[in-house]
């Protein structure tokens, strides 16, 4: 059996002592006591303020370049398309049905693969992608993979 990355929280030495002790007469273990990552995740403790920082230096440039995305010049202040509300008018239209033709499989599992890729990162560290994130797997799940959701996906890069 193999197990890494276990984090303990505990409230006096003496309970951790013990707990490792019971560890160590079963298992074979490991300690690090500053604790500075955890799952792949860096770990910046503030004890006197109580917080912890978590951070993940690079893993979204690696994952860009992974991907072979080429940076657009233009700037993009939002992680997923939006319709514009017009204010004062009474019907909100939204957008027009997607026909822009079906992606390939292998077209559909490099999006798979984005979606997997910035998931972890969303959930470890960036929660603000999850909502972009969650669209781009709802499209892409219910069979309708589209040239659209690929340019969707484009956006969120």
């Amino acid at each position: 059996l193999t197990v890494d990355d276990s984090l303990i929280k505990y409230s006096s030495q003496e309970d951790v002592n013990h707990l490792l002790s019971a560890l160590k007469d079963q298992y074979v273990i490991s300690e690090d006591w500053a604790a500075k990552i955890y799952c792949g995740v860096t770990l910046e403790w503030d004890y006197v303020l109580r917080t912890c920082i978590l951070s993940m230096p690079e893993y979204v440039n690696n994952a860009l370049n992974s991907f072979l995305h080429v940076h657009s010049a233009k700037a993009q202040h939002a992680p997923h398309p939006w319709v514009k509300p017009v204010f004062g008018q009474k019907i909100q239209l939204t957008e027009a049905e997607d026909t822009s033709g079906f992606l390939n499989a292998k077209e559909v599992n490099v999006i798979q693969r984005i979606i997997g890729k910035f998931y972890y990162y969303a959930r470890a560290v960036d929660h603000t992608m999850l909502v972009a994130l969650g669209e781009l797997v709802t499209k892409q799940t219910l069979g309708v993979a589209t040239k659209k959701v690929a340019e969707d996906v484009t956006h969120f890069f």
